[in-house]
């Protein structure tokens, strides 16, 4: 309870002032403290002292009485946390919070218990991120989706942040030390990439010769998945990795991580770059239900189903091989 009444008193902070720099500058001056200390304090290594929170609320006019009721509300209906990281523009804050995540995903590593389950209507980034031009198309689709950026972005005139890719690339890293991944497709995955492909070479956000080059990365990446698939792990044999294809239609990106029995992460992908996670055991359990129950629904493609997993690659790449008609 008292630290959601403190993530709504930095959430209402950083809503008063949204531009980051500015909400740091501020608050070094109000609370007379350096800025590292403010920067502890926003990501929750440290707290404000009660002097400080009362400093903070007078400033800021934020009522004490309507946080304890927030927090109240917010822990019997809203036990999530919606991803806050500038993707465009990454500020230290940003870099800070990805620092301490991932921290804790390379626990994964020492692991015996960790597990991962990815419901998918797309390609998983775990897969793609290595892929300079998947990554950066995913990246214009979902921040186009999202309003994020002007609806006359180009795909070459993208600037990507050189350190969040870093950051990114970590992240996906750490998650193949799992023992046991499993990943479960909708079987039109390709066919939604396609037409997303298609739109953007439609309204010229995206040229011809840049999609020759995402149609043979595509090409590559399905021939190294399929090898994946095939071998039936990541690094070593211990690291085990599943492909399903669902029998039934996969409506929303989900996915559940469980580092160790003390650590469990659940992530509902709603809107493209905006992850809902949470840490909360009950929903980890609820989505593990869920995901047991669309595997019954699905079909193994890896490691022995040769039959199925040579059939279901072929058709992907038959489905990639059409982008060509569109040049």
């Amino acid at each position: 309870m008292k630290n959601k009444i403190y993530e709504i008193l930095i959430d209402t902070l950083r809503k008063k002032i949204p531009n980051k720099k500015e909400l740091i500058s501020t608050l070094v001056g109000i609370l007379c403290i350096e800025k590292e200390a403010v920067y502890r304090r926003l990501r929750g290594d440290i707290q404000f002292s009660f002097e400080e929170i009362i400093k903070l609320t007078q400033t800021f006019n934020i009522s004490l009485d309507n946080m304890i009721s927030l927090g109240i509300a917010y822990e019997k209906l809203y036990p999530a946390r919606i991803a806050d990281i500038d993707f465009l523009n990454p500020g230290e804050l940003d870099y800070a919070n990805l620092t301490d995540f991932i921290q804790h995903l390379r626990r994964i590593r020492h692991s015996l218990v960790s597990e991962i389950g990815i419901i998918t209507n797309s390609l998983p980034q775990l897969l793609y991120v290595n892929y300079d031009s998947i990554f950066r198309f995913f990246l214009l689709r979902n921040l186009y989706r999202s309003g994020i950026v002007a609806k006359n972005q180009r795909y070459a005139d993208l600037e990507i942040d050189p350190g969040m890719i870093t950051y990114n690339r970590k992240y996906q890293e750490c998650l193949k030390y799992s023992r046991h991944t499993s990943v479960i497709w909708d079987r039109r995955m390709f066919r939604f990439l396609v037409d997303d492909i298609n739109y953007f070479l439609s309204i010229r956000l995206i040229t011809p010769q840049e999609v020759k080059v995402l149609r043979d990365d595509l090409l590559r990446f399905i021939e190294e998945t399929e090898k994946l698939a095939a071998r039936g792990y990541f690094r070593t044999p211990e690291c085990k990795v599943e492909f399903y294809v669902s029998g039934l239609v996969v409506r929303a990106n989900q996915a559940y991580i469980k580092i160790e029995e003390d650590f469990v992460l659940s992530l509902m992908e709603w809107f493209s770059l905006i992850d809902t996670s949470t840490q909360d055991i009950h929903i980890y359990n609820r989505m593990k239900t869920l995901f047991n129950s669309m595997k019954r629904s699905s079909v193994l493609i890896s490691e022995s189903s040769e039959t199925q997993r040579i059939l279901f690659f072929r058709q992907q790449r038959e489905i990639v091989q059409q982008l060509s008609e569109k040049l």
